[in-house]
């Protein structure tokens, strides 16, 4: 199992794509308070379904996000 967390994978994908907060946010159609919730830890089980669109968003698969597993 991966060592880091959710907000650890999101947040390096995240920056991996070049997009900040807000605009990751708008491209997946969540808000960015929950980006930065998962991001910083506070959020430890995001909404699968809010997961999902971020995932897509981010090219990633959601079971990276997830769960660190591909």
């Amino acid at each position: 199992m991966s060592t880091l967390t959710i907000g650890d994978r999101l947040k390096a994908e995240r920056k991996s794509s070049g997009l900040t907060v807000a605009q990751l946010g708008i491209k997946a159609c969540v808000h960015q308070s929950l980006i930065r919730s998962i991001e910083s830890g506070s959020q430890t089980h995001p909404n699968e379904h809010a997961l999902r669109r971020i995932a897509t968003a981010l090219n990633t698969p959601y079971s990276y996000l997830q769960s660190g597993k591909l």
